[in-house]
């Protein structure tokens, strides 16, 4: 499965949180392709500009720690220069 980019869309447009989405992930039972957007990235300071929520949890670290409780991290390289980061997840 590939969701590339897609998780700070989930997360700031639809409202949600990140372990339900990895949990729904996990549930497909299928290796997995994400690439986490950092806040560091345009997009995601763009879509938190005009937001009262500002989805504090949304970090790297949080994400990986929620990540690891449903898949194992096989593989994760940073991306255009740590604000994007490319993770090869497996279901636990």
């Amino acid at each position: 499965m590939f969701c590339l980019a897609l998780i700070h869309h989930v997360r700031m447009s639809a409202n949600i949180p990140n372990t339900l989405f990895l949990k729904w992930l996990h549930s497909l039972q299928a290796a997995v392709i994400l690439v986490f957007v950092n806040r560091e990235d345009q997009m995601v300071i763009k879509r938190l500009t005009h937001k009262k929520e500002q989805y504090e949890d949304y970090t790297l670290g949080q994400f990986t720690v929620e990540a690891e409780r449903f898949f194992t991290i096989k593989d994760h390289e940073s991306l255009k220069g740590g604000k994007h980061e490319l993770f090869y997840f497996t279901p636990r």
